[in-house]
């Protein structure tokens, strides 16, 4: 579901793997994301 869910915000598998791949080091890819969607700030 998830992947079908960054698919349909135009992630490629390439930056969907990268985002699996920080959260599994235990960061959060929120930064990565923000920038894709264009995203500025967060809220926290």
């Amino acid at each position: 579901e998830f992947i079908k869910k960054a698919q349909a915000l135009h992630f490629s598998l390439a930056d969907i793997q990268h985002i699996l791949n920080i959260r599994a080091s235990g960061q959060s890819p929120c930064a990565l994301v923000d920038e894709r969607t264009g995203r500025k700030n967060r809220p926290a």
